[in-house]
């Protein structure tokens, strides 16, 4: 959840919550005037009376007015929107729906050589992690392959080039809330640090990667401080780089705290995880493709194939395919946990 909607959105909660604990009040003899009056006595109370609220509701069938409390005024969704785009994705993927991974083999393979290239299908599928890539190299080294004469290619054209929504903030685009949203991403598009604390005022906060990324640096600018402070040490990065800076200041007696930073481009980022992961699986790679390489142009999604969208690569090779967990489990994470990640998915998914 982005901090900005937290307060809007919380208000919500508590408002359910609270007109829900007096829910015996719509049994007695004007269902819509006890519901009425439980909201309008609950916006008047500490700490809603401070927040902006609006109320509208009607029965379902008759299509009579509840209760309403500035229902005409306009109101940021924020993440209350991730219930109707619930609803949508049910009604339009259905329940059993899930997001699918493929790792190809495009040409010959002979004495231990691909004569052709590797490609990583991304079917959008948030979920996906690092060692679900590791997966997938073992799956190369378990059939044999040792060379490739091409290369490994990602193919991210399921979703359009769209990384951030319009209406983001650019200040929120290092943090794990405003990830990139791309057809292929592991670790809901973040990499892991670790931030330990200094033992004076003054001094700096060192930061180092949970696991070493190619291409991937850790630099910190954060020191230690008296606080609280309005300005905690947090994740920052500028656009089109892979450096990772921490910033702001970490209160003395604060304890050793993981962090989670968004990369710049997820699937130049699983890209470089998987060709470490083929190394490591005794996997090597040639420098430049050996067939032509997926064009920056989205594929629809065929509903009916096994894999990801790939009219291109017919004749290939399916070495290793994932699935996610189903659409209805994704929301047992997506809703509890207002996963931004999650849902972003979703939604390219819909359009």
């Amino acid at each position: 959840m982005r901090a900005a909607a937290c307060a809007a959105t919380c208000a919500v909660v508590a408002l359910a919550l609270v007109i829900g604990s007096g829910a015996t009040a719509l049994g007695g003899a004007n269902p819509a005037q006890s519901f009425q009056g439980s909201v309008d006595a609950t916006a008047q109370r500490a700490p809603l009376n401070r927040a902006q609220l609006g109320v509208y509701a009607v029965e379902s069938t008759t299509g009579r007015v509840l209760a309403s409390h500035q229902a005409d005024r306009e109101f940021a969704p924020a993440s209350t929107f991730k219930l109707l785009l619930s609803a949508a994705a049910l009604h339009t993927l259905g329940p059993q729906y899930r997001f699918k991974t493929a790792l190809l083999a495009r040409g010959d393979i002979e004495s231990g050589r691909l004569d052709g290239d590797l490609i990583i299908v991304g079917g959008g599928d948030p979920t996906l992690t690092s060692q679900d890539l590791s997966a997938a190299a073992a799956a190369v080294a378990r059939a044999g392959i040792r060379d490739v004469r091409g290369t490994l290619l990602a193919d991210a054209t399921l979703f359009d080039q769209r990384r951030w929504g319009p209406d983001w903030a650019w200040d929120g685009t290092p943090f794990y809330y405003e990830a990139p949203i791309q057809a292929l991403s592991i670790d809901e598009g973040t990499v892991g640090a670790i931030i330990a604390p200094g033992a004076r005022t003054g001094d700096a906060v060192s930061a180092q990667l949970i696991a070493p990324y190619d291409g991937y640096t850790i630099a910190s600018r954060a020191v230690m401080g008296t606080g609280p402070y309005d300005d905690p040490a947090r994740c920052s990065h500028r656009i089109g780089t892979t450096q990772i800076l921490i910033v702001g200041r970490m209160p003395l007696g604060e304890s050793e705290e993981r962090v989670h930073c968004a990369v710049d481009d997820t699937v130049a980022f699983a890209a470089d995880v998987l060709r470490a992961d083929l190394r490591a699986a005794g996997v090597s790679l040639g420098a430049s493709a050996a067939g032509p390489v997926p064009p920056n142009v989205p594929l629809d999604v065929i509903d009916d194939s096994p894999l990801p969208a790939q009219p291109r690569y017919s004749g290939a090779r399916v070495l290793w395919s994932h699935d996610s967990p189903t659409l209805l489990a994704l929301y047992g994470t997506m809703l509890p946990q207002s996963d931004n990640f999650i849902a972003e998915h979703m939604l390219k998914m819909l359009a």
